[in-house]
């Protein structure tokens, strides 16, 4: 901490600063001690993001739900037209998720709850004239040109994955250290001990098998 602060300039706040340890982690409160940070328990809200030992859950993500519902309980009285309403939950909503969903995989029921809200906002409560997945398809096919949640949480996932064969971050090579250790990434399969992130990775070795290329060089690191 203090070389943190002496290369960044950046003075830490004790009394705001929380240390998190991992259930396997002896003598807790000793540590929190020496440190002289107090102690706390996951999960936790980070910037808006739930913190947690595992994946996020759907209850984990209550707080997303919650601010859309806010919002939307906001605009109601606003006497906006349809037209406006679409912007709103592209502009606002959508960029929520979008900020959430580079952070963590949202569950898939949290995902449903938020885009329930949003059609039921844009109708007002009453009779959808219109289907969300109709909604969601380019303007030229009739929709008005909203991106489904579900299809950014792919789309999320395989960033991860690139990040992930990619390499040269201190993400990517703990989790090749700990999951691959001397095997082959691509044709590695699932196991128990693996984490929810590692597996949505595995996952997507299809799509990204289709659209990268190896470049041979000396041969030493090209499956045959």
């Amino acid at each position: 901490m203090e070389d943190l602060k002496s290369f960044s300039g950046l003075q830490m706040n004790i009394n705001k600063s929380r240390v998190y340890f991992s259930s396997r982690c002896p003598q807790k409160e000793e540590r929190a001690d020496i440190l002289g940070i107090a102690r706390s328990d996951l999960p936790v809200r980070y910037l808006g993001v739930p913190l947690t030992v595992n994946y996020a859950r759907d209850q984990d993500c209550h707080s997303l739900v919650e601010y859309v519902q806010r919002r939307v309980e906001g605009w109601q009285a606003a006497g906006l037209s349809f037209g406006g309403r679409i912007e709103l939950v592209r502009s606002v909503i959508s960029a929520v998720a979008h900020f959430l969903l580079q952070s963590i995989l949202l569950h898939v029921a949290t995902i449903r709850r938020v885009e329930r809200l949003c059609a039921d906002f844009l109708w007002r409560g009453g009779m959808h004239a219109v289907s969300w997945k109709q909604l969601c398809r380019p303007r030229k096919e009739g929709g008005v040109g909203l991106r489904p949640l579900l299809e950014i949480r792919e789309a999320s996932a395989l960033k991860l994955a690139w990040r992930f064969i990619s390499g040269g971050s201190l993400w990517a090579d703990w989790m090749h250290s700990r999951y691959v250790k001397q095997g082959n990434f691509w044709t590695c399969s699932p196991d128990n001990n693996h984490s929810v992130t590692f597996k949505t990775v595995l996952r997507h070795r299809g799509v990204l098998k289709s659209a990268i290329r190896r470049v041979m060089k000396d041969g030493s690191g090209t499956d045959l």
